[in-house]
């Protein structure tokens, strides 16, 4: 909204303000307030440059959401392909540990067979 509009509404809330009940308490046939039409003139540019500015924000979020989708995206991807070395290395990992238990419990069943004199 232009300086000058914005000087037209404050002079426009200051005149109301003072009261625009004054003129409707003086009775009379006549229009109470001749500075309506222009009130309502500002107020509906008002509302315009509103909805122009919401428009652009609209528009400027549609296109941050597209940015940060994209790059969810990429990063989704990153983590999957480092993900599948961690899970290969996880897993051999995981045999050598399973083969360690398994020779350690038959060596220590033929410690166990042959002090036993079982063997």
């Amino acid at each position: 909204m232009a300086l000058a509009d914005q000087s037209r509404v404050v002079s426009l809330v200051a005149r109301t303000q003072r009261g625009v009940g004054a003129g409707l308490a003086s009775g009379g046939d006549g229009p109470h307030d001749t500075d309506m039409e222009a009130r309502v003139a500002v107020l509906e540019e008002i509302a315009k440059s509103n909805k122009e500015s919401l428009g652009e924000i609209k528009s400027e979020l549609r296109g941050m959401r597209g940015e940060v989708n994209a790059d969810l995206r990429e990063v989704r991807g990153e983590l999957q392909g480092g993900l599948r070395g961690v899970r290969s290395a996880h897993d051999r990992d995981f045999r050598i540990t399973f083969a360690a238990i398994i020779a350690a419990t038959l060596g220590l069943a033929w410690m166990l067979a042959h002090s036993l004199h079982w063997l």
